[in-house]
């Protein structure tokens, strides 16, 4: 063991060496004791340039979701939360503008990605003690529903941020303070904070771009957004994620048995049956909070972290009582998760291959009841086609039934998902598509022009990095350079997703977030 990971340390810092990594931590935890951790590299490659150590503070990202989670789910225990609850039964005087599908959402949907909301994560946002109560009350409830409540995973940073507000609501203790003593305090994460003024008093890893000469800088503007603490805007060190891995793995520490089993079990698929590749495998459903796959026979539990260019890894392997954490604040490429991978293999000794066999093919009587266009709020339409006999994704990738259902299409050696779970359902390498039903119209361009300005959010503090541009140009819609197909007067799209503008002024962006109108002046 020893051997094999000196082997693997210069090989991460061979990545340090050549720039792909900035700075490292990592950490080995066994049986609930942590048994090895080192950090490497530093902290920022300008002035503030300090050594990582497994106590520098990363931006742990979507780690903070599982955390969120797990201060939920002590409540549960604590029988001051339902999961199947409505939460807005929890909100005296909430109400989604959806009221039919508001009414239905608990926190079980909420913390396995399966409400229908869309993702509408914002890298800065309000501050201050009010700030997730005004994200309800002011964004929240006018976000549109994707899907009804159950139907599909959609992640989802709103959905998280909507269930710490529950545990804030309903408790009378603000989200974070509870976390602080649900979970920080009791496991002695002592670093562990998510207030960014207390994280800079430690070691803190910093952001990273490249510039135009492709050459390292340092992102003078740490991500900061009060409104989602519960779904990203966490500070944890490794040793302090060490501590809290261990919790997830043993019982009797943070919770019983039957809730960690719970926590760790499937609430939601992502339809990847048929893939090849690690990490389709590794995320194949999701829990409460956490993500659940395999690795190479082996099962898997934990959820990854990306803020700006911070790159962190909780992963668990509940049945071998393993985990690793891994904290960068900088990858420029996917080489070091290969490294990830060897380490798995020496820790697990695995016998399962680490890419399954070709599955059985199927006869598919069912292919004319698939074809269609198909929607996804960030990401644009699909289309399903029959061409010569062959289903064919977006005219370009041949689909292969390997079940009831169950589609792949083929890239070189790799295996890709398709899956149309349900009737009107598409699910497309873990990312669900409804299909679209187009309604005739007339355009009326006069009512298009005056779409023409700037639309901020109004939460930010910074609106000129998140301002959207329209401009109509030549009978069509332009936002943000990119030229958008009118599905109706007020409703466009793109691979960059779906925009609605509505009668108050506003753009409402990929079913989310709202946008209001400025002038250039003002951003």
């Amino acid at each position: 063991m020893s051997h094999t990971l000196d082997a693997i340390t210069d090989q991460f810092q061979a990545l340090i060496d050549q720039g792909s990594l900035v700075g490292l931590a990592l950490a080995i935890i066994r049986n609930g004791e942590t048994i090895y951790s080192r950090g490497m590299g530093v902290t920022g490659v300008e002035d503030y340039r300090l050594p990582v150590t497994p106590d520098t503070l990363f931006a742990i990202g979507s780690i903070t979701k599982t955390v969120a989670a797990a201060t939920i789910m002590r409540l549960v225990e604590q029988q001051a939360l339902d999961l199947d609850r409505p939460i807005v039964e929890y909100l005296a005087g909430f109400a989604f503008e959806d009221t039919l599908n508001g009414a239905r959402v608990t926190l079980r949907h909420l913390l396995s990605h399966a409400s229908g909301l869309p993702a509408a994560g914002r890298n800065w946002g309000l501050r201050g003690r009010d700030a997730l109560r005004r994200f309800v009350d002011e964004d929240l409830r006018y976000h549109q529903f994707f899907t009804p409540p159950g139907t599909v995973h959609l992640y989802s940073n709103t959905a998280i941020s909507c269930a710490g507000y529950v545990a804030e609501a309903v408790t009378g203790i603000p989200f974070d303070t509870l976390v602080q003593q649900l979970i920080f305090d009791p496991l002695g994460m002592d670093r562990s904070t998510f207030n960014l003024a207390e994280a800079m008093t430690y070691p803190t890893a910093l952001p990273h771009r490249l510039d135009a000469e492709g050459m390292l800088r340092v992102i003078h503007r740490q991500a900061d957004n009060d409104m989602g603490h519960a779904s990203s805007f966490c500070f944890g060190s490794t040793h302090d994620l060490a501590k809290f891995a261990a919790a997830l793995l043993t019982p009797g520490v943070l919770f019983d048995a039957a809730t960690l089993r719970h926590m760790q079990s499937p609430a939601i698929s992502l339809h990847v049956e048929g893939a090849n590749y690690p990490g389709a495998l590794m995320n194949a459903a999701f829990g409460l909070g956490q993500e659940l796959g395999e690795y190479r026979g082996c099962r898997l539990v934990g959820h990854g972290g990306m803020n700006q260019s911070f790159n962190c890894f909780l992963k668990l392997f509940p049945d071998q009582q393993i985990a690793l954490v891994l904290q960068t604040n900088y990858m420029g490429d996917e080489d070091a998760l290969n490294i990830v991978f060897e380490l798995f293999d020496e820790l697990l000794q695995p016998s399962a291959p680490l890419r399954p066999p070709e599955p059985a093919t199927v006869p598919d009587a069912t292919q004319a009841q698939r074809v269609g266009e198909y929607i996804n709020p960030a990401r644009g339409i699909r289309t399903i086609t029959l061409d010569n006999g062959q289903l064919m994704l977006d005219s370009q990738h041949a689909l292969i039934c390997i079940g009831e259902g169950q589609y792949v299409y083929r890239s070189d050696w790799l295996r890709f998902p398709v899956a149309f779970p349900y009737p009107d359902t598409l699910v497309v390498r873990g990312l669900p598509y409804t299909r679209l039903h187009r309604e005739a119209f007339e355009p009326d361009l006069a009512q298009w022009q005056t779409y023409a300005g700037v639309f901020v959010d109004p939460f930010t503090p910074y609106p000129a990095d998140s301002a959207i541009r329209v401009h109509f140009d030549q009978g069509r819609i332009w936002i943000n350079d990119t030229v958008q197909e009118a599905l109706s007067n007020t409703r466009f799209v793109s691979a960059r997703g779906l925009y609605e503008f509505s009668g108050r002024g506003a753009l409402q962006v990929q079913m989310g977030c709202h946008y209001v109108r400025s002038s250039q002046s003002d951003t």
